[in-house]
């Protein structure tokens, strides 16, 4: 997504540890709500696996917000461009659909069918 907006994929930094408290968290939810079916003691850890799944979600959340909303540098290349003028024998040449259809618009209909 950062890189719709302008940035570079270096400018994105990487989201190793959002990948870890994701991944911790969710295997202790699932080895811990299997436990609860047995112990209750695993009830307070299942709890917790949760919020470590949510400080994940949140880094990622705050690393993803601020590549959206950073502004992108200008490039310094650009400028000013200036306008060529081309004579009217050009435009017409570039502009030409087919071989002697130029200036006759009832060939142009029995070219395309319409």
């Amino acid at each position: 997504m950062p890189v719709l907006c302008g940035l570079s994929p270096t400018q994105v930094s990487t989201l190793r540890t959002t990948f870890w408290l994701m991944n911790a968290g969710n295997c202790m939810r699932v080895v811990f709500q299997i436990l609860t079916d047995s112990y209750s003691w695993a009830y307070p850890w299942m709890a917790a696996s949760a919020w470590i799944e949510v400080t994940g979600l949140a880094i990622w959340a705050i690393d993803l917000w601020r590549a959206m909303s950073a502004r992108p540098a200008p490039a310094g290349g650009c400028g000013e461009v200036p306008l060529a003028l081309t004579s009217r024998s050009a435009l017409q040449r570039a502009a030409r659909v087919a071989p002697g259809a130029n200036g006759a618009p009832d060939r142009l209909v029995r070219i395309s069918g319409i």
